[in-house]
């Protein structure tokens, strides 16, 4: 699929990132109408809304030029499920400096690759990422982040989890995870994905 036009017009940009992940099971676009809280650099002041893609790729490895497409894209989240990455993969190697990456990779061999979730998050947004004690903590079965991006009026908490079987326990533990979340920061707009 071309996404430039016969004319001389510019080309669009946007359907690049969709384009390429034609063959996912997922392809969700979440909008959150917030204003941005922004470095001090970015020159963006105005109220909109935060784009935020989210979908489940079934490995970033295999996604051809996915540096180039999340550079060209208008969303300035974008979070990823099944990712297959695992701790000897940099970053860098898949994704543009232009954004601060969060990843919580496989942490346990399976029989098949699977699993790993990613948080991009554009450095024109101020975000970090929300540690959880140890009685939460991670599990065997599923991967999770929560980043905090702040935004105005609310700031706002993404919450991506992935859960390679669904299994009442585990389940559980996520919705303790939101639980502590929802409770810890009242002042704040939360979204789960996964």
């Amino acid at each position: 699929m071309s996404s430039f036009k016969s004319n001389n017009r510019k080309p669009k940009l946007q359907p690049l990132i969709s384009s390429f992940f034609t063959n996912s099971t997922t392809n969700n676009t979440i909008s959150q109408t917030v204003e941005p809280t922004t470095n001090s650099n970015s020159g963006i002041d105005r109220t909109h809304s935060l784009p935020i893609y989210y979908n489940n790729v079934r490995s970033i490895a295999n996604k051809r030029n996915i540096c180039m497409n999340v550079l060209l894209t208008m969303y300035k989240v974008l979070c990823f499920v099944e990712t297959w990455l695992d701790s000897s993969i940099y970053s860098s190697v898949y994704f543009p400096d232009k954004f601060n990456v969060y990843r919580c990779d496989r942490s346990v061999q399976t029989l098949r690759r699977s699993g790993g979730v990613a948080i991009l998050v554009h450095h024109s947004l101020n975000s970090k990422s929300i540690a959880f004690n140890s009685t939460i903590g991670l599990d065997e079965a599923s991967e999770f982040l929560a980043v905090e991006i702040c935004t105005k009026p609310q700031p706002l908490i993404l919450y991506v989890c992935y859960l390679s079987v669904f299994d009442l326990e585990i389940a559980l533990k996520h919705y303790h995870r939101v639980k502590f979340i929802v409770e810890k920061y009242r002042n704040h707009k939360i979204l789960v994905v996964g």
